[in-house]
């Protein structure tokens, strides 16, 4: 949902409990509260979407899923940067090679991590 992830950016926090969408404010300064206030009265109005917008990100995406995921953004990074693929055929090495290091734990956590801006399993 578009307007949680700008007001994520903008420093604000949403948790789920139980049937309540809480938010709180934790960034660095004021933020534009005029647009925050519109932001937030659209999330307050879609609750049942943000709120399920929220779980979907607390869900633990597999491994191969966030490999894919990576592989494109450092690919469209490569393409944007002009530095051809030597960046992202290293960084996938550094994937493989962490995979191959740490086995099923490395596995294990990085299946935690959700989508952006949500809680990581990681220690």
């Amino acid at each position: 949902m578009k307007a949680i992830t700008e007001l994520e950016g903008m420093g604000y926090t949403f948790k789920l409990d139980g049937g309540t969408l809480r938010y709180s404010y934790e960034g660095e300064g004021r933020p534009d509260l005029e647009h925050a206030r519109s932001l937030l009265e659209y999330v307050k109005r879609h609750k049942d979407e943000a709120m399920a917008f929220l779980r979907r990100r607390l869900e633990p995406r597999p491994v191969l899923e966030v490999k894919a995921d990576l592989e494109a953004l450092l690919d469209e990074m490569a393409k944007a940067t002009g530095q051809g693929d030597d960046v992202a055929e290293r960084l996938l090495a550094r994937w493989d090679d962490l995979n191959g290091e740490y086995g099923a734990a490395v596995g294990a956590a990085l299946e935690c991590i959700p989508r952006p801006h949500g809680v990581s399993c990681l220690p």
